[in-house]
Formats: structure tokens, sequence, C-alpha cells
């Protein structure tokens, strides 16, 4: 009984730490100033959603909020990934929000909630490879609690969101590796998409699932292996 009842104090405990992880960023995401690249990832945002509005013939009013878009194809940064800032111009359409400081101040909330929602994975990832509470709480306190990473989660757009990206992308390809299934490969698949939508480098996962995926069927049978590669291709 005793260990039953430390096992559920323990479950809690970990969720009252997150709850109040979650609490204080909420608190102090608007002690934040703007950095010199969120205007440009703004702007980046902006460009797709007039991009989109124009392909489709959707009757978005963007002038509101956003003076002279560029055109997609003849602005650099039409290399950018936009999984982030296109979602963050369209709520801000949606919103109706022509201050700055409540503009940027989504921002800075929907980048602390995604680097939350990391943490989680995170402790997950570390608990599910270790099998140990003790260890997966140690692991997120030192994500979270790194001076640079604490302050970088609520400004940092391009960076954290990548970092959280994979993050969720390595617990989900590990969980396709150790054991195989269509939803894990789906979510591994995604989640690194995503994550190489931001930096190109996060293309270094998937190959690293396939080496790793190679070796482990190679004694089986090498058309599991060309199976698996079609299927998450």
């Amino acid at each position: 009984m005793k260990k039953i009842k430390l096992k559920i104090d323990n479950s809690y405990f970990i969720l009252l730490f997150f709850c109040l992880y979650l609490t204080t960023g909420i608190l102090v995401v608007g002690d934040y100033s703007v950095t010199p690249d969120e205007p440009l990832h703004r702007t980046n945002g902006f460009i797709s959603l007039k991009y989109i509005s124009d392909f489709f013939g959707l009757n978005i009013n963007l002038s509101d909020h956003f003076k002279k878009i560029p055109d997609l194809h003849n602005d650099w940064r039409k290399t950018y990934g936009v999984i982030f800032d296109l979602p963050l111009a369209f709520l801000e359409v949606v919103f109706n929000l022509d201050n700055k400081s409540d503009i940027f101040l989504l921002r800075h909330f929907f980048t602390f909630f995604t680097f939350f929602v990391s943490s989680v994975f995170f402790y997950f990832l570390i608990h599910d490879n270790l099998r140990s509470k003790a260890l997966a709480f140690i692991g997120v306190l030192i994500l979270i609690t790194s001076p640079r990473m604490f302050s970088h989660s609520f400004y940092n757009s391009k960076d954290i969101i990548f970092l959280s990206l994979m993050i969720i992308a390595v617990y989900y390809s590990l969980k396709t590796l150790k054991n195989f299934g269509y939803k894990n490969l789906f979510l591994s698949c995604l989640f690194c998409a995503l994550a190489t939508n931001i930096r190109i480098i996060g293309l270094y996962l998937p190959l690293l699932i396939f080496f790793f995926y190679y070796f482990k069927e190679k004694k089986k049978n090498k058309f599991n292996f060309f199976f698996f590669f079609s299927l998450y291709f």
C-alpha cells in the first residue's frame, strides 16, 4: 500500500510542478520586450498569409493589420519556414489585434506555450528511456531553469520552436523504433517535417531513424526496412 501511495504522490507532484511552471510563464510573459528578429518573423507570416489569400481568392482584409506586404516571390524571406509565423499572422487578423504590445504578447505566449508542451514531452522522453521519474524531473528542471533557455522560451520564435519540435519528434521517433505502429510513425514524420520547416538541419533526424531501423531489421528481413522507408517517405 505504501508503494502505491508513493507512486500516486509522485504523479501529483509532477503534475503540480508543470502547473506551477505554466502559471509562472503566463505571469511573466509580459515582462519581455521585443527582439530585433520578431518584426521580421511577423512580416514573414503576413507574406505567406497574403500569398494564400490571393491564391485561393480569400476575402481577407490585411491592410488594417499590415501595410505594404511584400510579394512572396520577390522577397528574400521566401526561404524561411512559416509553420509558426503563418498561424500567428492569421490569429492576429482573427482577433483583430492592432496594438503592437498585444501583437507581440500573443507571439511570446505561443512561443512559451510551445516550449512548455515540449518540456512535458521531454519529461516522458527521459522517463520512458531511463524508467525514473526522479531523473526525468531533474532533466526537465535543468532544461527550463537554464537562464538563457528560460528567457528565450518567451521571444525566440526560431531556435526555441525548432528545439521544441525536435524534442517532440525525437520522442515519437524513439517510440517508432522501439514499438512500430502507424500512429507513432505518422507523428514522428509530422514533427520531423515541422521541425525541418523551421530549420533545414531537422532532416538529420529522419536519416538517423533510417540508420538505426536498418540495423534493427538487418537480421530479420530487409524487406521490412524498405517497407518502413516507403511509409516514412
